[in-house]
């Protein structure tokens, strides 16, 4: 029997392909990211903004992507020893490796913006940072040997022999590749050798023991458990020396050409990436030269971890670019049940949620990149310290949630290798894991908070000048300050809310450099305490405000949220639509005024006029009060004083006075601790009502231990 004649144009019609998003690719990709482009032009200039064009339009290009997916579909390989028997430990990378590896480093993301920012560049940081978010959606991988490299240049130090040899090199725009003396090299990459089998993060416990071995080098005998990237040219490496855990220089190639001592165990098999090669070394003899003083190798490292946490957020931030831009296009180009998916209303509230979580992440990550960039300023050098570890802990632990749901948009297609979103999944965990997990940096978050009180009035300076743009944003900042009340001082208790805090506080900032206040008002928006002038007319502005509930719900994202917040005890699991109906926290943030009439509480009379004129016509219920105080070897001692109050923040030169009269008028007639390097006052709810007839400070609760308030019934 002879086959059937196929209809016509049958195989040719079947093979048809219909209602298929086409690829991404051929587009601007700083230009088309509007929050990208706002964040530069915000904390930088037009400038800067169009000296990144030619980046974003490479890193939209067809070529890139299909770079991107070899590089990663063909992983380097390990070549312990040569055809003769010699130990040669040399990693090969794909060619399509190297051609991300030249463009990224010949687009200045490496090293370069700390030459730039030394000859007077005002916003090299803010260049460079938006570069290597842009430049990242191309291939996530290789961004870990150039952020490694930019890492390395901050670590204070004399100016030794090995950095004056080093640094140029690190800071070039050339790329070259190649095991090499140090002098025949045009360009160097730098790698860091930090954490051990039994210690991981903690490396105060590392075992590898530095030798000295005259003339100021040293030999290194041990291991490192991940060490990324082994083919670059200069390794930072925290080792055991005589006098404690030191900073060390290990180059791979010695100045007579012959390889260092440094064996390549293995290439981890890790998620993620295929692209990088992350590796188990080992050090038997190897040479080093010490980077600061014996003992102070974690001191030495602080600046080169700030810097790597930094691109932990803005390698996080980029991955939810491109899972948000992956997303956003499919659902315009793909048609289901008779409409285009981008006109569904359900799929729009989905796609929003995913741009308002990336277009924060992006915003924040600019904005710690321009810290950066005036890093010789104490309120920013203080921002950055703290906003760093709470950026870490939070954008980069959100990345998983929104790849997960951008893949979802995408539906059967987003599971397959070739969209490229599987790779965005599994590489969303790293920067949660690198330098320090989300513990390590909740934990970083308290330590600062405790033993740089500076912090804490930088992020409040910082939150405040949104004060008034958005009400929800008003109440989580109040909510948030209530929350720093309740544990500051009780290490068992903030320990427990570490995290909690850590997310209250990084959602602050995120709303804050999302939606910034106009030019010059914002610090008007932010009320301050002035018991001497205009307190009557701030009050009929602000309004009376009722005590809240102490309501708690727990959310799917972590948090647990007060139903005073705005948040409805009710709410469907992932709903953040605001409660109208609930009353505000009933608190007022008053940072610091560094103007000709900052408020100072100087007499007993001030402390009386605080409480009648500001106290009582709130209604607010008891206050609870406590005072954190810095001694001169800047340890902290808080819990010294409970009145009924509002937050505040004193200059140092005030603090003894302040402890005196608030301690007196809460009836404690020998407050310890009469002296400090600064105070913070924060409030919280606590307590019952204070009774008709009370007038005065007098009528406060006595000092007591700090302690979790009792909760108002509802």
């Amino acid at each position: 029997m002879s086959a059937p004649n196929p209809a016509p144009g049958g195989r040719r019609q079947l093979r048809r392909t219909l209602n298929q998003a086409p690829p991404l690719a051929g587009h601007d990709v700083v230009a088309t990211d509007r929050a990208l482009s706002d964040a530069v032009l915000r904390h930088g200039s037009p400038e800067v903004l169009d000296s990144l064009g030619p980046l974003g339009r490479e890193a939209g290009t067809a070529e890139a992507r299909e770079h991107g997916r070899l590089a990663n579909e063909n992983p380097p390989r390990l070549t312990p020893y040569d055809r003769y028997g010699n130990r040669v430990d040399e990693v090969a990378f794909h060619p399509s490796w190297h051609w991300l590896m030249e463009r990224a480093i010949g687009h200045g993301l490496a090293a370069t913006p700390w030459e730039r920012q030394d000859a007077g560049d005002p916003h090299a940081h803010v260049r460079r940072a938006a570069g290597f978010m842009a430049w990242s959606q191309t291939e996530p991988g290789h961004g870990c040997p150039v952020s490694m490299t930019y890492a390395a240049v901050p670590a204070p130090g004399p100016t030794t022999r090995s950095r004056r040899e080093w640094t140029p090199l690190l800071a070039s725009t050339t790329y070259d590749p190649g095991l090499r003396p140090v002098a025949e090299k045009r360009g160097a990459l730098a790698g860091m050798g930090m954490t051990e089998k039994q210690g991981g993060s903690d490396v105060r416990a590392n075992i590898t023991e530095a030798r000295p071995a005259g003339d100021g080098a040293y030999t290194l005998h041990g291991h490192k458990w991940f060490t990324s990237a082994p083919m670059n040219d200069v390794f930072l490496v925290l080792a055991q020396a005589p006098g404690g855990v030191t900073c060390f220089v290990v180059p791979r190639v010695l100045p007579d050409g012959s390889r260092n001592p440094l064996d390549v165990v293995r290439l981890k098999d890790k998620l993620g990436n295929r692209s990088n090669a992350s590796s188990e070394l080992e050090l038997d003899g190897t040479v080093a030269h010490r980077l600061g003083d014996e003992g102070r190798g974690v001191r030495t490292i602080i600046e080169m971890v700030a810097a790597t946490r930094l691109d932990c957020v803005l390698g996080s931030a980029a991955l939810m670019r491109h899972a948000v831009a992956e997303a956003s296009w499919h659902v315009a180009h793909r048609s289901a049940f008779g409409s285009l998916l981008a006109d569904k209303p359900l799929m729009q509230n989905v796609v929003a949620d995913l741009a308002v979580e990336s277009e924060a992440a992006t915003a924040l990550a600019i904005r710690l990149a321009a810290a950066v960039d005036a890093r010789h300023d104490p309120a920013e050098a203080a921002l950055r310290r703290i906003a760093l570890p709470l950026a870490k802990f939070w954008v980069c632990k959100r990345t998983p949630y929104l790849a997960a749901e951008a893949l979802e948009c995408l539906g059967g297609n987003g599971y397959v290798e070739e969209s490229g979103m599987p790779l965005i999944y599994r590489e969303a965990p790293l920067n949660s894991v690198w330098e320090g997990s989300g513990n390590v940096n909740a934990l970083d978050v308290l330590r600062a908070l405790g033993r740089e009180p500076e912090v804490l009035d930088a992020w409040i300076t910082e939150v405040g000048r949104a004060r008034g743009g958005d009400t929800r944003l008003d109440r989580a900042v109040d909510d948030t300050l209530a929350l720093l009340g309740e544990v500051v001082g009780d290490p068992a208790l903030a320990e427990v809310n570490a995290r909690r805090l850590a997310s209250r506080m990084a959602l602050c900032l995120q709303g804050r450099v999302a939606r910034p206040a106009r030019a010059g008002r914002g610090d008007r928006r932010l009320l301050r305490l002035a018991p001497r002038r205009g307190v009557r007319r701030r009050l009929r502005r602000a309004g009376r405000r009722r005590p809240p509930r102490d309501r708690r719900t727990d959310h799917p994202d972590g948090l647990t949220r007060r139903a005073s917040s705005g948040y409805p005890q009710d709410a469907g699991r992932g709903s953040r639509r605001p409660d109208r109906a609930a009353q505000d926290d009933g608190m007022t943030d008053i940072s610091r005024d560094d103007g000709p009439h900052r408020p100072v509480l100087r007499t007993d009379a001030d402390v009386t006029t605080m409480w009648r004129t500001i106290l009582q016509p709130l209604g607010w219920h008891t206050r609870r009060l406590y005072l954190l105080l810095v001694d001169p070897d800047r340890r902290p001692r808080p819990g010294v004083v409970e009145i009924d109050g509002i937050p505040a923040t004193i200059a140092a030169d005030e603090a003894a006075e302040v402890v005196r009269l608030l301690a007196q008028a809460a009836g404690d007639t020998d407050p310890s601790g009469a002296s400090g390097s600064a105070a913070v006052l924060l409030a919280r709810p606590g307590g019952e009502p204070p009774s008709p007839t009370a007038t005065a400070p007098s009528a406060a609760p006595s000092t007591k231990p700090l302690s979790r308030p009792a909760s108002h019934s509802s």
